[in-house]
Parts: structure tokens; C-alpha cells; sequence
């Protein structure tokens, strides 16, 4: 049911696992921001009557470390 939903942005990746859980990669310098895509996923998920797990939504910020 999930192979239609896309990101907005396509240097924006969304990785879809058997079990319906989705990683959603967002970089740093993106025409889409992470708030964008995640109420676009919200919307998907509202549309074909899903729901969001929001208390088992994590974001997850990686950083380079500086030197």
C-alpha cells in the first residue's frame, strides 16, 4: 500500500522497509525541510486511511564532528 508515497523532494530519500516502517533522509541543504515532508508523509498516511504512530516517530540529527 505504501509504493505510491514519495518524498516531495527528490534530494530527499525515503526508504520503505517490509514492515511498514520508513526511514526519511533529509540533508542539510534541501529545497524540502524535514517539517515539509514529514506533514506530506502525515497527509499520505491520512489519504489512504493511516495513521501516524507519533509517540514511535523519532528524528534523529547527524553531524559531522568538527576538528
Amino acid at each position: 500500500m505504501e509504493s505510491d508515497l514519495q518524498p516531495k523532494s527528490t534530494n530527499n530519500e525515503l526508504f520503505k522497509y517490509t514492515n511498514d516502517t520508513n526511514l526519511l533522509t533529509v540533508p542539510e541543504h534541501t529545497d524540502v525541510a524535514v517539517v515539509e515532508e514529514y506533514a506530506h508523509i502525515k497527509q499520505w498516511a491520512l489519504q489512504n486511511n493511516m495513521i501516524v504512530n507519533e509517540p514511535r516517530t523519532k528524528e534523529t540529527v547527524f553531524r559531522r564532528p568538527s576538528t
